[in-house]
Protein backbone atom coordinates (compact mmCIF):
# COMPACT_ATOMS: atom_id res chain seq x y z
CA UNK A 1 0.00 0.00 0.00
CA UNK A 2 1.24 3.48 -0.87
CA UNK A 3 1.36 6.16 1.82
CA UNK A 4 0.20 8.84 -0.61
CA UNK A 5 -2.03 8.83 -3.63
CA UNK A 6 -2.15 11.69 -6.07
CA UNK A 7 -5.31 12.96 -7.66
CA UNK A 8 -5.52 15.30 -10.60
CA UNK A 9 -9.30 15.58 -10.77
CA UNK A 10 -12.29 15.85 -8.48
CA UNK A 11 -13.52 12.45 -9.68
CA UNK A 12 -10.17 10.86 -8.73
CA UNK A 13 -10.46 12.44 -5.26
CA UNK A 14 -13.92 10.90 -4.97
CA UNK A 15 -12.66 7.46 -6.00
CA UNK A 16 -9.80 7.60 -3.48
CA UNK A 17 -12.10 8.67 -0.65
CA UNK A 18 -14.67 5.98 -1.41
CA UNK A 19 -11.93 3.35 -1.63
CA UNK A 20 -10.00 4.38 1.50
CA UNK A 21 -12.08 6.42 3.96
CA UNK A 22 -13.59 4.71 7.01
CA UNK A 23 -17.40 4.78 7.05
CA UNK A 24 -17.50 7.26 9.98
CA UNK A 25 -15.01 9.68 8.40
CA UNK A 26 -15.58 13.39 8.02
CA UNK A 27 -14.27 14.84 4.76
CA UNK A 28 -12.53 18.23 4.71
CA UNK A 29 -11.95 19.95 1.37
CA UNK A 30 -9.68 22.96 1.09
CA UNK A 31 -11.53 25.72 -0.75
CA UNK A 32 -8.54 27.91 -1.64
CA UNK A 33 -7.02 26.91 -4.98
CA UNK A 34 -8.45 23.40 -4.65
CA UNK A 35 -12.14 24.09 -5.31
CA UNK A 36 -12.03 27.65 -6.59
CA UNK A 37 -9.55 30.08 -8.08
CA UNK A 38 -9.86 33.63 -9.42
CA UNK A 39 -11.21 33.69 -12.98
CA UNK A 40 -8.90 36.51 -14.06
CA UNK A 41 -5.67 35.21 -15.56
CA UNK A 42 -3.99 38.21 -13.94
CA UNK A 43 -4.31 36.57 -10.53
CA UNK A 44 -3.25 33.07 -11.65
CA UNK A 45 0.32 33.55 -12.87
CA UNK A 46 3.44 35.05 -11.24
CA UNK A 47 4.13 37.75 -10.40
CA UNK A 48 0.55 39.06 -10.53
CA UNK A 49 -0.92 36.23 -8.45
CA UNK A 50 1.15 37.53 -5.53
CA UNK A 51 -0.10 41.14 -5.63
CA UNK A 52 -2.89 40.61 -3.09
CA UNK A 53 -0.62 38.50 -0.86
CA UNK A 54 1.97 41.29 -0.86
CA UNK A 55 -0.67 43.86 0.09
CA UNK A 56 -1.81 41.57 2.93
CA UNK A 57 1.77 41.08 4.15
CA UNK A 58 2.30 44.86 4.23
CA UNK A 59 -1.17 45.87 5.39
CA UNK A 60 0.20 48.41 7.86
CA UNK A 61 1.53 50.37 4.86
CA UNK A 62 -1.98 50.90 3.48
CA UNK A 63 -4.31 53.38 5.17
CA UNK A 64 -7.40 51.73 3.69
CA UNK A 65 -6.19 48.14 3.63
CA UNK A 66 -9.55 46.50 4.42
CA UNK A 67 -11.36 48.58 1.82
CA UNK A 68 -8.77 47.77 -0.86
CA UNK A 69 -8.98 44.02 -0.25
CA UNK A 70 -12.76 43.95 0.25
CA UNK A 71 -13.38 45.90 -2.96
CA UNK A 72 -11.10 43.50 -4.84
CA UNK A 73 -13.01 40.53 -3.42
CA UNK A 74 -16.38 42.07 -4.28
CA UNK A 75 -15.45 42.67 -7.92
CA UNK A 76 -13.44 39.53 -8.64
CA UNK A 77 -14.99 36.42 -10.11
CA UNK A 78 -14.03 32.88 -9.20
CA UNK A 79 -14.34 29.62 -11.10
CA UNK A 80 -14.30 25.99 -10.09
CA UNK A 81 -10.92 24.42 -10.70
CA UNK A 82 -12.75 21.26 -11.79
CA UNK A 83 -16.42 21.43 -12.86
CA UNK A 84 -16.91 17.96 -11.34
CA UNK A 85 -16.51 19.30 -7.77
CA UNK A 86 -20.23 20.10 -7.52
CA UNK A 87 -21.25 16.51 -8.29
CA UNK A 88 -18.39 14.99 -6.27
CA UNK A 89 -19.31 16.95 -3.14
CA UNK A 90 -22.98 16.06 -3.62
CA UNK A 91 -22.13 12.34 -3.90
CA UNK A 92 -19.76 12.47 -0.92
CA UNK A 93 -22.44 14.14 1.23
CA UNK A 94 -24.63 11.07 0.69
CA UNK A 95 -22.05 9.01 2.61
CA UNK A 96 -20.06 11.41 4.82
CA UNK A 97 -20.23 14.84 6.43
CA UNK A 98 -18.31 17.06 3.99
CA UNK A 99 -16.86 20.36 5.17
CA UNK A 100 -15.01 23.20 3.48
CA UNK A 101 -11.90 24.82 4.92
CA UNK A 102 -10.82 28.32 3.88
CA UNK A 103 -8.16 30.80 4.99
CA UNK A 104 -9.77 34.21 5.30
CA UNK A 105 -10.96 36.89 7.70
CA UNK A 106 -14.22 36.53 9.59
CA UNK A 107 -16.71 39.19 10.59
CA UNK A 108 -17.02 42.57 8.90
CA UNK A 109 -14.12 43.46 6.63
CA UNK A 110 -13.98 46.74 4.73
CA UNK A 111 -17.09 46.92 2.54
CA UNK A 112 -18.12 43.32 3.24
CA UNK A 113 -20.49 43.12 6.25
CA UNK A 114 -19.83 39.40 6.86
CA UNK A 115 -16.88 37.61 5.29
CA UNK A 116 -18.27 34.20 6.21
CA UNK A 117 -21.61 34.93 4.55
CA UNK A 118 -19.83 36.38 1.50
CA UNK A 119 -17.72 33.20 1.08
CA UNK A 120 -20.75 30.94 1.63
CA UNK A 121 -22.72 32.80 -1.08
CA UNK A 122 -19.72 32.81 -3.43
CA UNK A 123 -19.52 29.01 -3.19
CA UNK A 124 -23.29 28.53 -3.34
CA UNK A 125 -23.46 30.49 -6.62
CA UNK A 126 -21.07 27.89 -8.05
CA UNK A 127 -23.27 25.04 -6.76
CA UNK A 128 -21.07 24.16 -3.76
CA UNK A 129 -22.80 23.55 -0.44
CA UNK A 130 -21.21 21.66 2.43
CA UNK A 131 -22.72 19.70 5.32
CA UNK A 132 -24.00 21.83 8.16
CA UNK A 133 -23.49 20.81 11.78
CA UNK A 134 -25.50 22.61 14.46
CA UNK A 135 -23.18 21.33 17.22
CA UNK A 136 -20.28 23.33 15.79
CA UNK A 137 -22.08 26.67 15.51
CA UNK A 138 -22.10 27.12 19.30
CA UNK A 139 -18.31 27.52 19.22
CA UNK A 140 -18.58 30.71 17.15
CA UNK A 141 -17.63 33.58 19.45
CA UNK A 142 -18.79 36.40 17.20
CA UNK A 143 -15.37 38.02 17.59
CA UNK A 144 -13.83 39.51 14.43
CA UNK A 145 -11.17 37.24 12.91
CA UNK A 146 -11.96 34.35 15.25
CA UNK A 147 -11.94 30.87 13.69
CA UNK A 148 -15.55 29.90 13.01
CA UNK A 149 -17.81 27.29 11.46
CA UNK A 150 -20.41 28.76 9.10
CA UNK A 151 -22.88 26.73 7.02
CA UNK A 152 -20.49 23.84 6.49
CA UNK A 153 -17.32 25.92 6.11
CA UNK A 154 -14.49 26.21 8.61
CA UNK A 155 -13.10 29.73 8.26
CA UNK A 156 -9.74 30.51 9.85
CA UNK A 157 -10.01 34.18 10.76
CA UNK A 158 -6.45 35.08 11.78
CA UNK A 159 -5.59 31.47 12.70
CA UNK A 160 -3.95 28.66 10.74
CA UNK A 161 -6.02 25.98 9.04
CA UNK A 162 -4.63 23.38 11.45
CA UNK A 163 -5.40 25.56 14.46
CA UNK A 164 -8.92 26.13 13.18
CA UNK A 165 -9.60 22.40 12.85
CA UNK A 166 -8.05 21.76 16.29
CA UNK A 167 -10.50 24.22 17.84
CA UNK A 168 -13.39 22.05 16.66
CA UNK A 169 -11.76 18.61 16.88
CA UNK A 170 -13.42 17.51 20.13
CA UNK A 171 -16.92 18.18 18.84
CA UNK A 172 -16.05 16.49 15.57
CA UNK A 173 -14.72 13.49 17.52
CA UNK A 174 -11.61 13.91 15.43
CA UNK A 175 -8.02 13.17 16.12
CA UNK A 176 -5.97 15.56 14.06
CA UNK A 177 -2.43 14.71 13.11
CA UNK A 178 0.06 17.44 12.60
Amino acid sequence: MKDFETADSAEKVYDLIIKNAPTRASIFIDVDDTLITPKSKTFKKPPYNQIIDRIKENKSSYDHYEEIISNWRLQRKVILIDEEWVEVIHKLKEKFPVYGLTQMNTGAFGNIPSMQDWRYKELKELGIEFSDNEKLVIYNSGQKDEAIFYKGIFITGNHSKGGTLSKFSEELNARLMG
